[in-house]
């Protein structure tokens, strides 16, 4: 029996993630417990609070035979808390180990200092973040990013021709793509942008606020497509969101989607036309075979679960 303990120091923001690791995790062999608390932005608290109710997390994850923490609350900092603080075997995933903006941990000498203590196995979802991490001299392994059981969905409702972008602005999305796309689609399809940050969008209607979790499930269940328009990303908890309930997602076929989607890569638009784009669309957007859709959630779960089984349980 592996006891396999979770730090979960984003409570909040990966509380879908955490269940997805749950799932893929939990069943014959897996003795899984987990540890949950709040970022400040959620819990009102202090970042010192925060940071020490994590370090705190840690040290009180000694007698476990195995540790994964969900996200690195001190950026690369963290394989040293780790290795000092943790079991001998540890996880960390790195959902974004080369962040667009300034972020604590991520810097050279942060990066320097983990270099030498190294220890914790990081974790990577795509072949990007492989390729960044493996510069570091760290053990990474790459596994698919988790997903629900099929049994644990809500099934998609769309019953209009809503076509919706989630998250919050970053420098990363295509807004130009946007803004072109607005012209072609709007005649035909409910176009809107949920999240906070965006820009006035022309032809789409940009609703700048916090989603919550409940109003994320219901926009990505009600949508008739789930736009990804992104420039770079390691991958996007969103789209598998989408995979999840059922709904199509469209976005760059050259990204992380073609390895959570390689059966319909090709379905993906390559390059940045906007015709191409808005092509990809349309057919997305056609009502499909809601046993197709079941059939492609068990693949990816199918595959997620047995590969991350096959790195936790390997370790004795």
């Amino acid at each position: 029996m592996h006891d396999l303990h979770v730090i979960n120091p984003l409570g909040a923001t990966l509380r879908h993630y955490g269940r997805e690791i749950s799932d893929v995790m939990a069943g014959e062999g897996v003795n899984l417990s987990e540890t949950t608390f709040f970022e400040p932005s959620h819990s009102g608290g202090s970042r010192w609070r925060w940071i020490w109710a994590y370090v705190s997390a840690i040290w009180s994850s000694r007698s476990s035979s195995q540790v994964i923490v969900l996200w690195p609350v001190l950026g690369y900092l963290d394989v040293v808390l780790l290795r000092v603080l943790g079991p001998p075997t540890t996880y960390l995933v790195m959902h974004d180990p080369d962040p667009l903006v300034r972020a604590v941990g991520y810097g050279r000498a942060a990066r320097w200092l983990a270099a030498i203590f190294r220890g914790p196995t990081l974790i990577a979802h795509s072949d990007s973040a492989v390729r960044v991490l493996r510069g570091s001299r760290h053990t990474v392994a790459k596994v698919p990013h988790p997903v629900l059981r099929p049994d644990a969905n809500t099934a998609a409702s769309a019953t209009g021709s809503a076509v919706r972008v989630l998250g919050q602005f970053k420098r990363d999305r295509n807004v130009d793509l946007l803004r072109a796309l607005g012209p072609i689609l709007s005649e035909d399809y409910e176009l809107s942008i949920h999240g906070r940050g965006w820009p006035d969008v022309p032809g789409w209607k940009v609703q700048n606020e916090y989603v919550d979790e409940t109003t994320l499930d219901r926009l990505i269940a009600q949508s008739s497509v789930i736009l990804i328009p992104y420039t770079r990303f390691f991958q996007s908890g969103i789209a598998v969101r989408a995979v999840e309930v059922g709904t199509p997602v469209v976005g760059p076929r050259d990204s992380w989607l073609s390895e959570l989607l390689p059966n319909r890569s090709e379905e993906l638009p390559a390059g940045n036309d906007p015709t191409i784009w808005a092509e990809s669309i349309r057919k997305a957007a056609i009502p499909a075979n809601g046993e197709l859709a079941n059939q492609l959630h068990a693949q990816v779960y199918e595959e997620a679960r047995t590969r991350w089984r096959e790195l936790m349980l390997s370790k004795r």
